[in-house]
């Protein structure tokens, strides 16, 4: 056997602000994230996670069973690209023997695997101890020491991707986990359509006149939901742990654990412990954690003249070549009633927007207070004020690490902030 190592590379800063407070491999697509799939499909020692070092310790608190930064070049090791999306068959497809190094490209000459021994292992330490790698950079300086092979192992390089495999995900997902029992209270008058495609975990509660629909796909029902009439779920979805969804309409989505659903939300994705209980749209659009949405808030997901979405991420302005695009929303953000978001939109962590009528910027800072003509800077205290009062209602405690994080995020978003509201005034 040997150690599995996930990492991070330069490319999770064109997933910010989603990855201001996790990894990229953190991210949810599907059913579960992408180094959920990664440990579950590969078998291993110990799991090692690498990630940029001022999050080690909020990623120990998430991940208690794995090693930090915390790599040994004892034995061998397997490193995965944590933007991989790797499936159930993977080791059918690669060779690993003992005392041999291999390093596995996809089809885009991407690194995605890497199995180290001795001075290569070393050399992979000592790259991930500064950092996030430069995958290509990495690749030069070990391929004259390995055995280089091809793989057909896509990843995700944008969000907009992880929306894109969100649907064939999930549909893999279920097909390794689910095990066809309905566990949950099921009133009589629900209606479910292609049963064997729906799992209902137990203590979930499925409402009269809700309707799970997995016609098009698998539907997931983790533990301890309620649905409540009316609803309306049509696969692929998945609902995660604790979640009340008060009579949404949901389409081909995945909802992380702890969130209240209301109204219409289509081919999108939040990460939990967020709210979006009352009536407005979501689509094509990707949420992280404690966001709170006021009644009515909506974003466009389509441009008037539907040409394809551009998005400005990491300072740059990138076309997504989609059509249905409609807004990345970083942790802690919260909107107030009314609020509306233009086709594309970045919103950044911890923001508060209020006053109703639509953002139309294309990016709004992290850590921004005001409403969509004003925005000055979110006082930290006073944001740390507040979360001290909203984590706990979802019982979890907002711990020094966690604040530490946060903080951390703060300044190095600043000049972010400060080029953003000169440019506004």
């Amino acid at each position: 056997m040997y150690n599995l190592c996930i990492f991070e590379d330069t490319k999770y800063r064109l997933f910010l602000p989603l990855t201001h407070l996790r990894p990229a491999y953190d991210l949810l697509c599907g059913l579960d994230t992408l180094a959920g799939k990664i440990i579950r499909y590969i078998p291993h020692d110990n799991v090692i996670l690498h990630c940029r070092p001022y999050l080690k310790d909020v990623i120990k608190q998430r991940h208690v069973n794995a090693l930090i930064n915390q790599l040994t070049t004892a034995g061998s090791c397997l490193f995965v690209n944590g933007r991989a999306l790797i499936s159930r068959n993977l080791l059918q497809d690669i060779e690993l023997t003992a005392g041999k190094n291999y390093i596995y490209l996809n089809q885009q000459e991407e690194l995605i695997l890497a199995y180290l021994n001795g001075e290569s292992l070393t050399a992979m330490k000592n790259y991930l101890d500064k950092g996030p790698i430069n995958c290509a950079e990495v690749f030069q300086a070990l391929r004259l020491k390995a055995l280089v092979k091809k793989i057909d192992v896509p990843t995700v390089n944008y969000p907009w991707e992880l929306i894109a495999h969100q649907g064939s995900q999930l549909k893999e997902d279920f097909s390794s986990l689910a095990i066809g029992l309905l566990k949950g209270d099921i009133q009589t008058s629900a209606c479910l359509l292609n049963e064997d495609q729906i799992f209902i975990d137990k203590g979930s509660k499925i409402d009269a006149f809700s309707v799970l629909d997995a016609s098009d796909g698998p539907i997931y029902i983790s533990k301890n939901v309620h649905i409540l009439p009316h609803s309306y779920l049509k696969g692929p979805v998945f609902i995660g742990d604790n979640c009340e969804i008060r009579s949404a309409r949901i389409t081909a989505s995945s909802i992380g654990p702890c969130c209240k659903i209301g109204g219409e939300v289509k081919s999108t994705t939040i990460l939990g412990y967020s709210n979006k209980a009352h009536d407005g749209f979501l689509g094509n659009s990707y949420l992280a954690e404690w966001i709170n949405l006021g009644a009515l808030t909506t974003n466009s997901n389509l441009k008037n003249n539907y040409s394809q979405v551009k998005v400005q991420l990491d300072g740059s302005l990138i076309d997504t070549n989609e059509t249905f695009f409609g807004s990345l929303i970083g942790d802690h953000t919260k909107t107030g009633i009314g609020t509306l978001f233009n086709t594309g939109i970045v919103v950044g962590v911890g923001n508060n927007l209020f006053g109703g009528g639509l953002f139309a910027q294309k990016s709004i800072p992290s850590f921004s207070w005001g409403t969509k003509d004003e925005l000055t800077e979110y006082k930290l205290e006073k944001f740390i004020e507040t979360e001290k009062l909203v984590m706990p209602r979802r019982s979890v405690e907002l711990t020094e690490a966690y604040k530490a994080t946060l903080k951390y995020v703060f300044s190095q978003t600043a000049n972010e902030r400060l080029h953003f509201m000169r440019a506004t005034t």
